[in-house]
């Protein structure tokens, strides 16, 4: 089991000092209004394939809701 401590100890081993809230490293575009992602989102996986393979999507905020709003 990891613990919050242990997994501030390994990002900050791996990754370097804490990341800056707000700010990431990489900049994703929604795969579904192809806007580039100002903060966090979400990620949508696909059900698996034949070979267990699934499919990764970002999703900005507003395409959350929206996706969400059709259940």
């Amino acid at each position: 089991m990891v613990y919050a401590e242990d997994l501030k100890s390994l990002t900050e081993r791996f990754v370097g000092s804490s990341p800056t809230p707000g700010i990431m490293a990489i900049k994703p575009r929604c795969d579904f209004c192809k806007k580039e992602l100002r903060g966090f989102g979400a990620l949508l996986f696909s059900p698996p394939n034949k070979k267990n393979s699934v499919r990764k999507f970002h999703v900005c905020k507003n395409c959350y809701k929206k996706l969400v709003s059709r259940r």
